[in-house]
């Protein structure tokens, strides 16, 4: 089992496991020194019951081939990908801050010049991934890290579809995306393009100047017909300075 009381001060490859930085759904992250660049960095793990699934080993694998293509101020730098006996992993950038949903959860919805700010940051990060062809096809506040003087970087794109790859990935119906940002085409199955990306961001500025969600409801599937069947409900409802 990959995790910090296993792995603290185990060296792999070129890195040296020194803390934990967090678990999500693509994976566990520790904190790690590269011994021969003497930076700190993030190593970034698949979970072991998912490194049998070769469509999951694919997607982190891309995760790692489609950021390492992008180097963009507003996007994690990814520094390489390996193996740890069973597993696999990646090394990128770690960057201090806190994602931009424990930001609005801590202060409910945030002033307008400073949301306006953040989204114009994560909007020229995706402008950069969208003309390099990736789609990064989860763009949510938990994948935005909020740094010093509200210095944004987007992350985790192991979701993200390259144009030169076999997008048959995800033909078996595996729903992508997290439903509250998830754009009408991802809930329909049909083609995703970069303008999906700009739906998920502006339903994050939304999250940002109210607090709220526009599709909040109880399940997944009252989420996607919200999303899909019902207009935008008018965000002065919630924030009449906007």
């Amino acid at each position: 089992m990959i995790d910090l009381e296993t792995m603290m001060d185990k060296q792999v490859d070129n890195y040296l496991i020194k803390g934990s930085v967090g678990k999500g759904g693509m994976g566990v992250v520790f904190k790690a020194t590269d011994v021969s660049l003497q930076r700190t960095v993030a190593i970034k793990f698949l979970p072991e019951e998912m490194c049998s699934d070769e469509s999951m080993v694919k997607r982190f694998v891309r995760e790692a081939r489609s950021s390492a293509r992008l180097n963009h101020t507003n996007i994690v730098t990814v520094y390489g990908v390996g193996t740890y006996e069973k597993t696999y992993y990646i090394a990128m950038e770690l960057v201090p801050g806190l994602p931009l949903d424990a930001v609005i959860s801590k202060e409910g919805r945030l002033p307008i010049a400073r949301s306006v700010n953040i989204a114009r940051q994560v909007a020229d990060a995706l402008s950069a991934a969208h003309a390099e062809g990736i789609v990064h096809r989860d763009v949510k506040p938990q994948n935005m890290i909020i740094g010093k003087n509200n210095h944004v970087k987007i992350m985790d794109f192991g979701l993200a579809l390259a144009n030169f790859e076999n997008s048959q990935l995800t033909a078996d119906g595996t729903s992508l995306g997290t439903p509250d940002y998830m754009s009408p085409e991802q809930w329909k199955d049909s083609n995703v393009d970069g303008r999906s990306d700009i739906f998920s961001l502006g339903i994050t500025l939304f999250a940002m100047l109210t607090g709220k969600l526009p599709f909040a409801a109880t399940t997944a599937l009252a989420v996607m017909r919200k999303t899909v069947d019902s207009p935008t409900p008018d965000i002065r409802t919630f924030n009449d300075a906007v």
